[in-house]
């Protein structure tokens, strides 16, 4: 269990040759100690929708044994294989869900996918790696 509860962001940033089309499919959660605390789809105010992808951001609860958080997006490609990247980062001082929000989705950020836009606010994040997926087209 992380020692500072703050603000945490999650956040997916497709490849370059991945649409967007279907951002209906947008959904989030936020699990502690085994029950679902927050359930979050497109249109809450902590889901961030923007061009270049989708993020969340989490106000941790205190206390618990346990926790765990997700968020997923629905991506169609007509390209085969494709990428899509994914970023968590876990906030190590306090950082305001508007601080959280700010940033925007490219390779140039925090595991090559949130880039935020105050470098304060940048350096009260872990800077975790992300991943990525290769995905192929199911015909």
């Amino acid at each position: 269990m992380p020692a500072t509860r703050s603000h945490d962001v999650i956040a997916i940033r497709p490849g370059l040759s991945i649409g967007l089309n279907d951002r209906s499919s947008i959904t989030g959660y936020l699990k502690h100690n085994g029950s679902i605390v927050q359930n979050y789809t497109k249109g809450h105010s902590n889901i961030k929708d923007i061009s270049g992808g989708v993020g969340l951001s989490m106000s941790l609860p205190s206390g618990g044994t346990s926790m765990s958080h997700g968020l997923t997006m629905i991506v169609i490609s007509n390209r085969d294989p494709f990428t899509a990247y994914g970023s968590f980062q876990h906030a190590q001082s306090a950082v305001t869900l508007a601080d959280s929000k700010a940033y925007n989705i490219n390779s140039s950020g925090l595991g090559s996918v949130i880039d935020f836009t105050n470098t304060t606010t940048r350096s009260k994040y872990d800077a975790m790696q992300g991943v990525n997926v290769h995905g192929v087209q199911i015909h």
